[in-house]
């Protein structure tokens, strides 16, 4: 329920916000103040760098590698996992180690970003790089997916997610949503001094 009422809340604010950019009068400003109640935002709450490689380190030993590389991938790249899970490899550069995000992809249909914002091009760590390179099938099409789960379909997200919060029970780490681990990613990338402006532009968020 909880998590219907933030994707109606965040669909209604895009239809507003883009009423207002697309005719002269918006029939929307006419409604009173507040009569759509703004649902409270989580605080980001990431994951420590510890955290981060415990959690690596039991998916890497005790899940399959697909797995692991997706998770590897949300913690190195800040990506949303909607976003991840839409990636292509024909939107994937290793040679210039570059991804562009242009699609989301959330219940099994691929729709445009979240923001504008969110369409952009971004550059890899080495690390990633490497990553991505292990996974390259040998002959591989640009609109193939580069995640896929072990039948060779694109990852469902919200399952994923589920079991997620059982390898934190397993590791007793303190539950946090999958999707913090774009917040992990942000708050090492700040505590290691990094462009607020490059991280923003990177994660296309504000």
């Amino acid at each position: 329920l909880k998590t219907a009422r933030n994707i109606i809340d965040a669909l209604l604010r895009a239809m507003f916000r883009d009423a207002g950019r697309r005719i002269e009068r918006n029939p929307f400003n006419d409604l009173p103040a507040n009569w759509w109640p703004r649902l409270p935002q989580r605080e980001p709450d990431p994951f420590t760098e510890h955290e981060r490689d415990r959690i690596l380190g039991f998916y890497q030993n005790n899940r399959p590698y697909w797995a692991y590389a997706f998770v590897y991938f949300r913690f190195y790249t800040g990506t949303r996992p909607s976003e991840a899970t839409a990636l292509k490899w024909g939107s994937v550069d290793l040679l210039s180690g570059k991804a562009t995000f242009s699609v989301s992809r959330h219940l099994g249909e691929e729709n445009a970003p979240k923001t504008r914002a969110s369409r952009r091009t971004v550059s890899l760590l080495p690390n990633v790089v490497e990553l991505l390179k292990s996974l390259l099938p040998l002959h591989v099409e640009a609109k193939d997916y580069v995640f896929t789960d072990g039948q060779g379909y694109p990852i469902d997200q919200s399952e994923f997610a589920r079991h997620f919060q059982g390898v934190l029970r397993v590791l007793q780490i303190r539950p946090r949503p999958f999707y913090n681990t774009r917040h992990t990613y942000i708050s090492v990338a700040l505590t290691l001094g990094c462009n607020q402006k490059c991280i923003a532009e990177q994660t296309g968020t504000s």
